[in-house]
């Protein structure tokens, strides 16, 4: 897994933002992500928040 931010980062909470974005568990993403970790098959994002790393499979946020 590499760190992301910066342009991805600012895609994915404009989408957060509009209320767009579903993560792989089908949740609706309401709170922005601070970054992410990229999994190296580049599908999916793992969100970090408060410096904090969210884990979990459900969680993850795919990468269009």
């Amino acid at each position: 897994m590499r760190v992301v931010d910066g342009v991805l980062i600012q895609s994915i909470n404009d989408k957060i933002r509009a209320g767009a974005l579903k993560n792989r568990g089908g949740q609706s993403v309401n709170e922005v992500i601070d970054s992410g970790l990229l999994r190296e098959d580049q599908k999916f994002i793992y969100p970090v928040r408060g410096h904090i790393p969210v884990m979990l499979i459900d969680e993850a946020i795919p990468v269009q």
